[in-house]
């Protein structure tokens, strides 16, 4: 039978209004997670994941000495692993046993005066780069010749610091930030009137010795065999072996296939459950 409406409230007659809200939110939890689930698996399906795996492994690939006896020049990209090595690597500011090629620390502290205003003051920044640096794979050695910049650097997001208040108030004068046994001291003027205070730190490397997967063309019109930009802006640096790529892409795919189900599960459960309420609603509704 079906559902009798009431003319001044827009819904089914005897029905409370919670009831029905709760009722068109299972309806709209369906079809979002339903949705979402169902692009989800269709991106699993078709392998989406794996789409740098398979660029990868259509391109041909060369040992680190079969690229400096290359003879003349390679617009075409090609693929070379080995880990990376620089003439001058730098010191991480907060780990003395970390040598890194690149690398970037930032804290900041940030805070609200009022709802309107916020507070922000740089405490400290570390930025370094080095210039030469070259691909090896224990034996021989090919610089790049490229913008290093391409380097994917590995962002630590256990890096945390504290605040360190004056007296034991919580809600006294803030006049520190520490991290990692430093301490930065913060401006009293900035500060003053600020009860709440956060510390975010930012802290991204690219450690001496990374073993990466390069996707780039060769020149040896210097005399010299060196990876440099191929034509067409393909190139790629990749953290890890081509191996340790695909598995991590597999991985990705997997767990994607489990988030899909799971969400498509939780939709049809919503579905049930709408579809129960519904019913009742046609009862109620017709007495």
């Amino acid at each position: 039978m079906p559902i009798r409406y009431s003319f001044w409230t827009d819904r089914p007659r005897n029905v409370r209004h919670r009831d029905y809200q709760n009722y068109l939110g299972l309806r709209f939890g369906t079809v979002v997670l339903g949705g979402i689930g169902l692009c989800i698996l269709v991106m699993s399906v078709f392998g989406v994941t794996l789409k740098a795996s398979s660029e990868l492994a259509a391109l041909p690939g060369l040992s680190i000495s079969d690229a400096l006896s290359w003879d003349g020049n390679s617009n075409n990209p090609v693929k070379i692993e080995g880990f990376l090595l620089a003439s001058n690597p730098y010191t991480m500011p907060d780990d003395d046993s970390l040598q890194v090629i690149r690398g970037g620390l930032l804290v900041v502290a940030r805070g609200d005066r009022d709802a309107d205003e916020r507070v922000r003051e740089e405490l400290f920044r570390w930025e370094r780069a080095a210039n030469h640096v070259t691909l090896s794979d224990g034996s021989s050695t090919i610089p790049l010749a490229f913008n290093l910049d391409i380097l994917p650097l590995v962002e630590d997001r256990s890096a945390r610091g504290r605040v360190l208040w004056a007296g034991d108030a919580r809600r006294s004068q803030p006049l520190d930030v520490e991290y990692e046994a430093q301490i930065f001291p913060l401006t009293p003027t900035i500060w003053n009137g600020v009860e709440s205070v956060f510390v975010d730190v930012t802290r991204r490397y690219l450690v001496q010795g990374e073993w990466v997967t390069i996707v780039a063309g060769l020149d040896t019109s210097s005399g010299q065999a060196q990876l440099v930009d191929p034509l067409g802006n393909r190139l790629q640096v990749y953290r890890g072996s081509e191996a340790d790529i695909l598995q991590t892409n597999q991985q990705a795919r997997r767990s994607m296939g489990i988030v899909a189900i799971l969400m498509l599960g939780g939709s049809y459960l919503l579905f049930r459950k709408a579809g129960e309420m519904y019913y009742q609603f046609e009862i109620l509704s017709n007495q």
